[in-house]
């Protein structure tokens, strides 16, 4: 069609390795959307031969009412509700770094905190996470609950939702969790800035499992700093639906289809 536009999206700021034939597909795009601002700077430093004009940030784009509704189902997990509850969501695969959130679990423990981690999503990582448990004697703590299509209820539920990646392009598991008003804790990874406000929604770390368990000590022991964050998230879940209004501006008022 004569009149189509073409758009492709960079979803990671980890890029494959420059690839002289992706130079001339690349140029072919009338739009090329990165998930972050650091997706971009990465991609425009492998393919300078791309203008920049070419080059939009768009975050990924989260459905808020199907998000709070499907929250509301009942969760498939019991638990007795005068521990914390903490919850990660994503591929159990290297980049997640789920390593992490095990080794400060240990910590945790060690200090007597009374808590369930609760681990939502399924990979080739799983045997090792799992003896890794075993290990550290956590059976009772971590949860690997397997890939689940609806996480919300868990996400809601919980006190805390934790990320742990090595690498993202824009964390979609963060801006559900602040959507729906759980405080968040994640590591310093691409586009976190642009949810997570230390000291109003959760906290940024820098991946260490000692600063990771050290903080989330930090908030569940102040109850007025939980609750601060938690209507901090609810303050700032407006800009999860930017991207959609975004999107409509560039899909209707510039592409055609």
């Amino acid at each position: 069609y004569r009149n189509t536009k073409i758009m492709t999206w960079i979803h990671s700021e980890k890029m494959p390795k420059r690839n002289k034939k992706l130079v001339t597909v690349y140029q072919k795009y009338n739009y090329i959307f990165g998930v972050s601002k650091e997706c971009i700077e990465v991609f425009q430093k492998t393919y300078p031969e791309v203008k920049l004009q070419k080059m939009k940030m768009l975050h990924n784009p989260l459905l808020v009412n199907e998000i709070v509704n499907k929250s509301k189902e009942r969760s498939s997990i019991n638990y007795n509700k005068e521990r914390f509850l903490f919850v990660s969501v994503g591929r159990l695969v290297k980049e997640k770094s789920f390593e992490i959130a095990i080794e400060s679990a240990a910590i945790l423990k060690e200090k007597k905190i009374s808590f369930l981690w609760v681990i939502i999503g399924e990979g080739c990582e799983r045997n090792r996470l799992e003896s890794q448990i075993k290990t550290h004697r956590l059976e009772k703590e971590v949860i690997l609950h397997g890939f689940d299509s609806n996480p919300y209820p868990f996400m809601k539920e919980a006190d805390l939702y934790i990320q742990t990646s090595k690498v993202e392009g824009f964390s979609t598991t963060i801006g559900e969790a602040i959507v729906l008003g759980t405080p968040v804790i994640s590591t310093r990874v691409s586009g976190v800035t642009d949810q997570v406000y230390p000291g109003v929604n959760g906290e940024i770390v820098e991946g260490d499992k000692y600063q990771l368990a050290d903080t989330i000590e930090q908030v569940i022991n102040d109850s007025e700093l939980l609750e601060k964050y938690h209507q901090g998230c609810l303050a700032t879940r407006q800009k999860a639906i930017e991207p959609l209004l975004l999107f409509d501006e560039y899909a209707f008022n510039d592409i055609m289809y």
